[in-house]
């Protein structure tokens, strides 16, 4: 009887379960379904978050407008709903949701190329730029189990982004300090994600990864 009543009060805490907003990579990197819940700044930017098999794509617009589409289980649904908030009017939006195909590509064009868009508050490099320049001197390499971290360094020696790239569980973390940002919100955290889309991007860049280090002991 005991056992049953623990069980049955798991299973109530874990049907109330909200993901934690603006939460760091080792918890659910989600962001509260209910977009007005998070605690983001104002600005212009595009942030993505992925936790097994959800994907989320918040939108920041007109400093004001916060837009979150979220991706529940990748599946073949042709359209991707989602909420928008005015933080100008604390009013709940009504937007129009997006197809699969602008979903997906918007997903993958920000990983791999990141934000430099000249309107954007919060600039940042893509997987790409970290990958291809892995052995130059202003990326800092090492790993940790399964875990490749890069980071870019400036003229002074100082980290200005921070990418951890796991091919293994499927996760990413990308962080830059850039336009006056105060460099704690993460542009990109994707952890243990299903959504195939991702799993491709992150295979492809796992196999340029080894043949960039294979390179780089060669010419040692």
């Amino acid at each position: 009887m005991k056992t049953a009543r623990i069980i049955l009060i798991a299973a109530i805490l874990l049907f109330q379960y909200e993901p934690v907003a603006h939460c760091e990579i080792n918890d659910t990197p989600l962001f509260d379904y209910k977009v007005q819940n998070n605690n983001l700044p104002y600005g212009e930017y595009i942030l993505i978050r992925a936790w097994r098999n959800v994907t989320q794509l918040l939108i920041s617009k007109d400093h004001n407008t916060l837009l979150l589409y979220t991706d529940r289980g990748n599946t073949k649904e042709d359209k991707i709903n989602g909420t928008g908030f005015s933080r100008v009017n604390s009013v709940i939006l009504e937007i129009p949701p997006l197809r699969r195909g602008e979903f997906n590509h918007i997903i993958e064009s920000f990983i791999i190329w990141g934000d430099s868009r000249e309107f954007s508050t919060s600039t940042y490099r893509g997987l790409d730029y970290f990958i291809n320049n892995v052995s130059e001197n202003f990326i800092l390499y090492s790993k940790e189990n399964t875990e490749h971290k890069l980071r870019l360094i400036n003229n002074e020696k100082k980290i200005t982004a921070s990418v951890n790239f796991d091919p293994f569980w499927k996760s990413l973390s990308l962080i830059e300090k850039s336009n006056g940002a105060d460099g704690t919100l993460h542009h990109i955290v994707i952890k243990n994600s299903y959504n195939k889309n991702i799993k491709k991007i992150i295979k492809r860049y796992s196999s340029l990864l080894s043949q960039k280090q294979k390179i780089r002991k060669q010419n040692q």
